[in-house]
């Protein structure tokens, strides 16, 4: 609706992460990141393809920097041996000389030269990896993301039969039926209202929730859970790691692969943005081990870039979850069956 509307206005800004949305109703991109602002003529596809390009030449260049210090470190090196080395030559001409008819002075005075031009060109070679080393500080290379998940062994992670879900005593959903075998990816789909969140809880163990139907699954699946509102989240980042058996430094890795400032670390974790809190939760979810991963929302609140490492993660893994969102673009790649569709309760 907001979409169709907004085709037929001229002269607006608007700021969404809805990849599908945004690619209808805009003919420019504002990007902003930590470097730099720059407009593109164009979609969101049009800017994905060109900030693909530029990583690509940054990561080119970024690498070539690199040889370049190490090949300049390593002539800083051979420099300063050289200079140890003509002192050396000058203290035991010294001392051999003792017997010989030889000029010191002529010896101390080459080596003298020869430390002095040395010196020089160390200090120009320190320089130039100084001035290298400054330019790499502008290329940020994003290391690529891991998932913990353990692959199980049983067929059928989840089956459900005849489900219907009540809120107050109201039954919001018609009967529910589907099996989730290992290596699918199910998407609950409909809109707001029809108790999708509501299914999920169902499905993690709140049975006051059920108004018919069976749920079933192995008692030995380990499921890692993103909810929609997140989970209590407070206290330092060390405790709530603690709080979920799994490792801090894991958790630190993987929040900085998510472009998470590490100013922000030191934090508590109720004063952290929305966008922070969503990542800290999926990034615990991420360092889960886990045989399948129920996510509620889990793109809410993050970055188009944020919601590409994620989608790219989840096809490389290709691990069983069962999924909400209203990311169209992001379901259409993940999905390994036909939607979901919840129904409305008949109420005649």
């Amino acid at each position: 609706m907001v979409a169709d509307y907004l085709k037929h206005k001229q002269g607006f800004i608007v700021v969404s992460h809805d990849r599908h949305f945004v690619d209808q109703v805009i003919d420019h991109v504002l990007s902003i990141d930590r470097a730099k602002i720059q407009l593109f003529a164009g979609n969101y596809e049009t800017w994905a393809a060109e900030f693909e390009r530029e990583n690509q030449s940054e990561l080119e260049e970024k690498q070539h920097l690199q040889k370049e210090i190490g090949r300049l470190k390593s002539s800083a090196n051979q420099i300063e041996r050289w200079a140890g080395n003509a002192e050396g030559q000058k203290n035991q001409s010294a001392k051999s000389d003792q017997h010989a008819n030889l000029d010191k002075g002529f010896i101390g005075h080459k080596a003298a030269k020869v430390m002095k031009r040395s010196k020089n060109t160390l200090r120009r070679t320190e320089k130039d990896i100084e001035q290298k080393q400054s330019l790499l500080k502008n290329v940020d290379e994003v290391a690529p993301l891991k998932l913990n998940y353990q692959r199980p062994h049983q067929n059928y992670l989840l089956q459900v039969h005849d489900l219907r879900v009540q809120r107050n005593g109201l039954v919001l959903n018609e009967p529910l039926s589907f099996n989730l075998k290992r290596d699918q990816r199910l998407i609950l789909f409909g809109p707001n209202g029809l108790g999708k969140t509501t299914i999920i809880k169902a499905i993690m163990g709140d049975k006051r929730l059920m108004a018919g139907g069976t749920i079933t699954m192995p008692s030995s699946i380990h499921i890692s859970y993103l909810t929609q509102s997140f989970e209590v989240l407070q206290g330092s980042i060390q405790h709530y790691a603690q709080q979920f058996g799994i490792e801090l430094n894991d958790l630190l890795n993987t929040l900085r692969k998510l472009g998470f400032e590490r100013s922000a670390f030191t934090e508590d974790l109720s004063d952290l943005s929305m966008g922070q809190k969503r990542k800290v939760s999926l990034a615990r979810s991420l360092c889960e081990k886990a045989n399948l991963y129920i996510w509620d929302e889990p793109l809410n609140y993050l970055d188009v870039i944020t919601r590409k490492q994620i989608q790219d993660l989840i096809l490389k893994n290709q691990p069983a979850m069962l999924i909400i969102d209203h990311d169209k673009d992001f379901i259409e790649a993940v999905k390994t069956a036909p939607l979901l569709a919840i129904q409305p309760a008949d109420t005649k």
